[in-house]
């Protein structure tokens, strides 16, 4: 048992973690930060239905370029399934992260967020939707605020 301690720890630093998770509510602040170790702010983003997905879930994709329903992906964007529930909120883990996407001109390298914090403000079935979130990956990706979703279904 005691061999099994430093593998998941190893795990935990590996996938975003490092740090207890912070249970203090998040800011209402606009959503940014730092992205690769650069500066960051999110612009508009977009929460879509997803058919393989609970109904009560949403896709998420937030980018620091403006997303529309009909945009697919962009630069330096945050992806993931939210529960689509205004109130919800939880901190991260293992089953429940962010994924900071990184696109080089190798291809597309996914760093998974398991430390931090989601906050659903509002969850409308049409129209815009608001998050807070924190999400923490290693020192050179760590985002906090609040954003608007323009909800795609």
């Amino acid at each position: 048992m005691k061999s099994l301690v430093p593998a998941l720890a190893l795990l935990a630093v590996s996938c975003g973690g490092g740090g207890g998770p912070s249970t203090d509510p998040v800011p209402a602040t606009p959503l940014a930060g730092t992205f690769d170790g650069r500066p960051w702010t999110a612009a508009k983003g977009t929460a879509s239905a997803r058919s393989f997905n609970d109904p009560g879930e949403r896709w998420i994709d937030i980018s620091s370029t403006a997303l529309a329903c009909s945009t697919f992906g962009g630069e330096a964007q945050l992806i993931g399934t939210v529960p689509w529930t205004t109130g919800a909120s939880y901190e991260f883990g293992f089953t429940k992260n962010l994924t900071f996407v990184v696109r080089t001109d190798g291809g597309i390298d996914n760093k998974v967020a398991t430390t931090g914090r989601m906050e659903i403000i509002s969850a409308p079935d049409a129209g815009t939707g608001t998050i807070r979130l924190r999400a923490r990956f290693g020192g050179d990706f760590s985002v906090e605020g609040e954003v608007q979703v323009e909800v795609c279904d």
